[in-house]
């Protein structure tokens, strides 16, 4: 129960490192955006600032995105998909009014665009509006059973609500549909980790990292079980690759600097510590890199 208490503590629950997993979900959109764009009725203009929007949010450039698809819009005010992909960059900023406000208007341009109600349902799971998140998945399930990012998004809900039983059901539903996609297993290993079974966690990590090798978040949570059970060379080892591959990654730092503070090596713990707090830290892992740095210094 310990083990699981802290697994849960420092992975700030599934889903929590959402600039990583916004940029995976745009990724795995992409297929079933290029297939509903060939129905949408748009105007030649208006779907080049769409394609420009697109490029611009997968490559992170999310002022850029927003502009293009505000141009798209302007062209045509009937381009649901225009308002979705807005809000998905909006999310991206941290502009989560904005968000919803666009999938609403996506969704009520079109009922029918499942999407829209997985990326709303997004939004208000990290407002912590948990019900509603769910609500919201399930419509888009209900619209499209096929779409694997609903029942991964779903998941994600559910865990957060520490139902990490559902969690696993639908990230096994996920993966069944799309099984070639990393970040699904790197959300199951955090809900098995929830479970307190890091055996099958590191399994999922490992799988999730074959599949793709540049998925940082799935080194930092393979990092973490490795922590948890006192693999503290396999843990910095997962934490620095992490670090390699999205230095700007503060729970990495934060997570390596405790793990150096645990086996002694305090000029290393102080310098990955105050680095995760100048990157950017949520209000409690901040205050607990305060108290660990207070500690270090004495």
């Amino acid at each position: 129960m310990k083990k699981k208490a802290l697994f849960v503590l420092l992975g700030l629950l599934i889903g929590a490192f959402l600039s990583a997993c916004a940029r995976s979900q745009v990724e795995t959109n992409n297929r079933a955006i290029e297939t509903n764009i060939q129905a949408v009725e748009a105007n030649a203009q208006a779907i080049e600032h769409y394609d420009r929007g697109l490029r611009n949010q997968q490559q992170g450039n999310f002022d850029l995105a927003v502009e293009e698809y505000t141009e798209a819009i302007a062209l045509d005010p009937q381009f649901a998909l225009a308002y979705y992909r807005r809000g998905i960059s909006y999310a991206d900023k941290g502009e989560l009014d904005r968000a919803i406000a666009d999938y609403d208007r996506a969704i009520a341009l079109d009922p029918k665009l499942a999407l829209a109600y997985t990326g709303r349902g997004n939004v208000y799971r990290r407002r912590g509006d948990l019900d509603r998140a769910i609500a919201d998945h399930d419509q888009a399930i209900a619209l499209d059973p096929q779409l694997a990012e609903a029942y991964s998004n779903r998941g994600n809900a559910y865990g957060r609500k520490g139902d990490f039983d559902r969690a696993i059901a639908d990230y096994d539903q996920a993966i069944a549909l799309d099984p070639q996609l990393a970040l699904f297993y790197t959300n199951r290993g955090t809900a098995y980790g929830g479970e307190g079974e890091l055996d099958r966690a590191i399994a999922d990590f490992d799988q999730a990292i074959e599949l793709d090798p540049q998925l940082a978040l799935a080194y930092y949570n393979r990092g973490r079980a490795y922590f948890l059970i006192d693999h503290h060379d396999q843990a910095l080892a997962d934490l620095g690759e992490a670090i390699e591959i999205d230095s700007g990654f503060a729970h990495a730092y934060y997570l390596r600097g405790i793990v150096h503070s645990e086996i002694g090596e305090r000029e290393r713990a102080i310098a990955d510590l105050e680095k995760s707090i100048e990157l950017g830290l949520d209000a409690g892992s901040k205050q607990f890199a305060e108290g660990l740095l207070q500690d270090l210094r004495q």
